[in-house]
């Protein structure tokens, strides 16, 4: 393994710190329009807060860990999650770390925006996917854009708004990362 792609001890705990935190709040649900969690307002701050392979490492341990069974996803866990209709959009969760990290310092409003605008995307081709070629069902795409998309559109802003609020106001000492 080359040198650079080492993680130190201080990255491993950001790393199962913000996968912590992204655990915790995947079991923060809000009724809303459609009920959300908040997992992707962790992403969120873990892109603004962690350098780029941190932010990546740590949503890519979320998902092992809920694939290896452990029932951290909103509806549990396990292999089988792959063929879950919303699954996509917990599989987007590395890229939008990714994005989010490598553009938060050029521009931090539209690092969130180009994250969360191919996320809802995504999820909702894998769940089309899914439905229509795994399950075998049929599904409109414009409809499940307007029960996928849409609804979410909102809710993903007010999580963007609100992990900007956070990250502005903790100290920049938290805020060391590249």
């Amino acid at each position: 393994m080359r040198a650079d792609t080492k993680f130190s001890p201080n990255s491993i705990a950001l790393i199962a710190l913000m996968t912590a935190i992204t655990v915790g709040l995947s079991f923060v649900k809000i009724p809303f329009i459609v009920p959300f969690t908040l997992q992707t307002l962790a992403c969120m701050l873990a892109g603004l807060l962690l350098a780029r392979k941190e932010a990546v490492a740590s949503q890519l341990l979320y998902i092992f860990l809920g694939l290896i069974g452990l029932p951290i996803f909103a509806a549990g866990g396990g292999f089988s999650y792959f063929i879950y209709p919303t699954f996509g959009y917990i599989l987007y969760m590395p890229a939008m770390a990714w994005t989010i990290s490598t553009l938060k310092l050029k521009n931090l409003a539209l690092s969130l925006l180009l994250a969360i605008i191919p996320q809802l995307v995504f999820g909702l081709l894998y769940y089309y996917f899914i439905v229509t070629v795994v399950q075998g069902a049929q599904q409109q795409l414009a409809y499940l854009f307007s029960v996928l998309f849409l609804p979410f559109l909102p809710a993903e802003l007010l999580k963007a708004a609100a992990a900007v609020l956070l990250y502005r106001y903790l100290p920049n000492s938290i805020k060391g990362s590249k």
